[in-house]
């Protein structure tokens, strides 16, 4: 046997000795998220809590300059004791840039679950001990060592494996978050997420039709101890019962509900995903509807808010069905056609430009093409009629007759709404120092052409006039850059919350306080929905994170302003 052939061998067994004194390879980092379990009724995810962290200070940073750059970080990091998110890991134990976990299997306490990325696994004990939780030596779970840690209503057990701890109610949830760990058992689908992101999915089938026949036995105690101010009972009993039924049929015909908040890329996101149970009556009425974005040229953009709709008329009338039904009112057949109008094609836009209405609102819909001013009139009255009986019950609110009007040559149909807010305002020592005006009035103005019904809520239609009359030189809703939003998305709506609060300050006569902190601010907040087939429905909400963090800043400071001054 030559040299080569006799060293081989040996070569192999010294590597096996080697290998068994050394004791078992150090096993690959695992990932939290292949914990979580395929069926899961409740999921909370966290990523990268540093990024988090880093992303939301890099806003308040920017946005509110006189608080100086990194302000949450060294607030977090002085709660901690540490002088850097990586000493976190040092003292505690855990990973700041790790994925936490945590998650629920099914109704028993017991199937509540947790996994989180460490740093130093003793420093974590040590932590756990710092906090007065004395851990105890548990049964291994094969080669796994657990402890365990009492409390009153039973026992949390916990494990480190592959950098991850791992808590849960009961050794067996741990064995089985050990198999997905290991891929011997499947794992729940997670999405994607982006870093300093916060998911959250609740499967509302297993536990909503229990929560919602517990609601059902406390509703009549809660409304009574509800003090219902200035409405009478019945109808203030009728409005709480609504918002009891709208919960209801929630949580009966829901069947899952996702939620992601996102921090990255210069904006804060909040994105949903409902899922109606399949053959519910909510499945069956949300259908997606073929968006034409055709009205959004046919009305100019507004500085407060800009937004169209497109809703299948049944699920508009039903909706509308469901709010009088609440208070015993049957709809007569003359609302079907009204209701379609209003629902199936519309934009406005909400303007601030002149203060001569609160609220100054222009907006179009999409109507029949043979369709008149008359025969709108002829349309509207019986629906309007019926406002003014339902009125009657709610002090201080009322709605004057329709009338044909002329203005710059062109007809219209006119009627106003008066709310009293002296009478619908209880007399406290709170509400006497709001500074709001005795009464508030609305005037709408409407009109018809070329298959369009124009709207405007203002003194005078001096808007829609100038449109139709081919004199306006502003943009449209369509030609806005600030109305960027998906085309195909059934509501899709912005508005800026500093020119709205600014609405707000005038009417209560307080404009001049306010304005001088946010008179130049912009702050749109962007938010869509999508219906989609078999009862899902998608939403999402976006706002630019450093001129939010500017305007909570300002918010403090007039906050802080007014109480000094008192």
């Amino acid at each position: 046997m030559n040299l080569k052939a006799r060293l081989v061998p040996a070569f192999a067994l010294s590597a096996v000795l080697v290998a068994m004194a050394c004791g078992p390879a150090p096993r690959e980092p695992l990932s939290s998220r292949d914990a979580v379990p395929e069926g899961a009724i409740f999921v909370l995810a966290i990523t990268d809590p540093s990024a988090l962290l880093e992303n939301v200070d890099g806003y308040v940073s920017e946005g509110v300059e006189v608080l100086g750059e990194g302000f949450l970080k060294t607030v977090v990091l002085g709660a901690l004791s540490c002088d850097s998110l990586a000493a976190v890991g040092d003292a505690y134990g855990i990973d700041p840039s790790g994925t936490v976990v945590a998650f629920m299997e099914n109704m028993a306490p017991q199937s509540i679950g947790m996994a989180i990325p460490l740093a130093d696994e003793e420093a974590f004990w040590a932590t756990l001990e710092e906090l007065g939780m004395p851990l105890a030596e548990g049964d291994p779970i094969g080669e796994l060592q657990t402890r365990s840690v009492s409390y009153p209503g039973g026992k949390l057990f916990i494990a480190v494996d592959g950098g991850l701890a791992m808590a849960a109610g009961s050794r067996a949830s741990i064995s089985s978050m050990v198999a997905r760990l290991d891929g011997d058992e499947p794992s729940a689908a997670l999405p994607e997420l982006s870093p300093g992101s916060i998911y959250m999915f609740t499967d509302f089938a297993t536990f909503g039709p229990m929560a919602a026949s517990q609601m059902a036995m406390a509703r009549q105690q809660v409304i009574a101890e509800v003090d219902a101010g200035t409405m009478d009972q019945e109808n203030f009993e009728a409005v709480m019962n609504l918002y009891f039924d709208a919960f209801d049929v929630f949580l009966r015909e829901c069947s899952t509900v996702e939620t992601t908040l996102g921090t990255a890329g210069g904006e804060i996101t909040v994105e949903s995903r409902i899922v109606f149970r399949e053959g519910s009556q909510m499945a069956g009425l949300l259908t997606p509807v073929e968006v034409v974005d055709d009205l959004t040229a046919e009305i100019p953009s507004g500085d407060v808010a800009m937004g169209r709709a497109s809703i299948d008329p049944e699920l508009a009338l039903h909706l509308t069905e469901a709010v009088y039904s609440a208070f015993d009112i049957e709809l007569g057949e003359e609302f079907t056609e009204l209701i379609s109008v209003f629902s199936t094609n519309s934009a406005f836009s909400m303007m601030s430009d002149d203060g001569r209405s609160f609220m100054h609102m222009v907006a179009v819909y999409e109507v029949p093409g043979d369709m008149t001013v008359a025969g709108f009139g002829e349309m509207m009255q019986p629906a309007l009629d019926f406002a003014r009986s339902f009125l009657d019950a709610f002090p201080g609110m009322e709605i004057s007759p329709l009338e044909r009007v002329e203005y710059q040559g062109r007809e219209y149909l006119r009627y106003g709404q008066t709310m009293d807010l002296a009478s619908m305002t209880p007399a406290t020592a709170d509400s006497e120092a709001v500074n709001l005006p005795e009464q508030m009035s609305f005037v709408f103005w409407m009109t018809v052409e070329d298959g369009y019904l124009y709207m405007e809520n203002a003194s005078e239609p001096a808007v829609v006039d100038r449109f139709l009359s081919g004199v306006w030189e502003g943009e449209t809703v369509q030609s806005s850059p600030v109305f960027d939003l998906p085309a195909d998305a059934e509501l899709a709506c912005t508005f800026n919350v500093p020119e709205y609060v600014m609405s707000i300050m005038r009417m209560t006569g307080q404009e001049e306080e306010v304005g001088v902190l946010i008179a130049d601010l912009e702050l749109w907040v962007d938010f869509y929905t999508d219906v989609q087939s078999g009862g899902v429905v998608v939403s999402s909400m976006s706002v630019d994170g450093v001129k939010l963090a500017e305007m909570i800043g300002l918010g403090v400071m007039q906050y802080q302003a007014m109480t000094e001054g008192q």
